[in-house]
């Protein structure tokens, strides 16, 4: 249960990372709504891939002047390391906005009951190792296994620049996940994920600091 509980805070502080530069020390931060994610892992010969996917159309309401916002992002990240020979061979990380206007939009959802949900979108992916940019094609669908569980969760994270106090009450869901995510060179998500969860935050608090 730590374990999920840990994996729900850093779900949520990793969605504030990457709300809009509207965001500025000092300002407190009310999230609402709901949430899945995954994590994968897979190898073939020496090659070992990991791929986390996170879907977030969260409600946002900034500080005061600042208004609301609708933030239907996603994350993917993607990592590939060589075990006989050592080498990191792919180290991305992309961000981009999931709407009805956009390709797939239309058919990702959470479904209100958290039993499933699905992400189908294509999102830029920087390679820190390659130094390249990829369109990483994402379509993937979740389907909870466990029942509802209550969260009450506090976090830190520090980062230079950048503090962040978190306090979040939702509920989560232990999911399985299942589907492609692909940049181009086949589908790095053959098997069904290793940990994954469908949430929703009911009352969130962020601070920065």
């Amino acid at each position: 249960m730590k374990r999920k509980l840990l994996e729900f805070a850093f779900v949520l502080t990793l969605g504030v990372l990457v709300l809009p530069a509207v965001a500025q020390a000092g300002d407190i931060l009310h999230i609402q709504g709901p949430s899945v994610w995954a994590n994968f892992s897979s190898s073939q010969g020496c090659v070992e891939t990991s791929v986390f996917a996170n879907f977030n159309p969260y409600r946002v309401q900034f500080p005061p002047g600042s208004g609301v916002a609708q933030e239907n992002y996603s994350v993917v990240a993607i990592s590939q390391f060589d075990t006989c020979q050592g080498i990191q061979l792919v180290d991305a990380y992309g961000f981009g906005y999931v709407g009805a206007d956009l390709p797939g939009g239309q058919e990702s959802y959470i479904a209100k009951g958290l039993e499933s949900a699905r992400l189908k979108t294509t999102i830029p992916a920087f390679d820190q190792v390659s130094g390249n940019t990829y369109d990483v094609s994402i379509d993937l669908t979740w389907t909870a296994i466990g029942p509802p569980i209550r969260t009450n969760t506090h976090s830190h994270f520090k980062a230079p620049g950048l503090i962040v106090n978190e306090h979040f009450n939702g509920t989560n869901r232990e999911a399985e996940c299942s589907g492609t995510v692909d940049y181009g060179t086949g589908n790095l998500t053959p098997e069904l994920s290793i940990g994954a969860n469908i949430l929703i935050v009911k009352s969130g608090r962020v601070l920065i600091d």
